[in-house]
């Protein structure tokens, strides 16, 4: 919980700073970047929450990674927060500054899962739909997961409308066993 307010403090100051630089674009793209190398690489996670690495050796490794790669900003950040010993919080101000940027810009993330991906014409009329419903700009992310029969699941930040054939069935036996 601490974490979380700390870490959205320090993503609030960036994101402030971003906007004011007028570099609000290029840092949402690296912090993206960002989050997905700690996503995709977990002893790149283990590194920044390591207590047996010491912050100058963490500085060191950061500096051989990003610099000449990333921003000047985003190394000087990582470094400042390696300095504060608050490494461990960069997934979270990752992440938060990306909730920060759709929030800021009217993204939302739709995730549509079903069981195979869909063709890009049901995508998009899924998105449409979606942008018109809400009056949101949204991003939607096809995922496929086999074990769905039929249909498909629409996640929209903490909703999720399950409109798939194994959703029908378990209504189905539900209604039938309780009447």
């Amino acid at each position: 919980m601490l974490q979380d307010r700390i870490s959205r403090r320090y993503a609030k100051s960036i994101f402030d700073l971003a906007i004011e630089k007028n570099i609000l674009e290029s840092l949402y793209r690296e912090f993206r970047e960002l989050d997905t190398i700690i996503q995709q690489n977990r002893d790149f996670y283990y590194f920044l929450h390591s207590p047996v690495i010491s912050s100058e050796k963490k500085i060191d490794i950061l500096e051989k990674l990003f610099r000449g790669k990333a921003s000047d900003v985003i190394v000087n950040f990582l470094i400042l927060m390696t300095r504060r010993k608050r490494e461990e919080l960069l997934p979270l101000i990752a992440q938060d500054f990306i909730d920060m940027y759709h929030a800021y810009k009217n993204i939302t993330i739709v995730e549509v899962v079903s069981s195979e991906h869909l063709p890009k014409e049901i995508r998009q009329a899924i998105q449409n739909k979606i942008e018109a419903t809400y009056n949101t700009k949204v991003q939607l992310i096809s995922k496929a997961d086999p074990s769905i029969i039929g249909g498909f699941k629409l996640l929209i930040g903490n909703y999720i409308y399950d409109l798939t054939v194994n959703s029908a069935l378990r209504k189905l036996k539900k209604a039938v066993t309780t009447a």
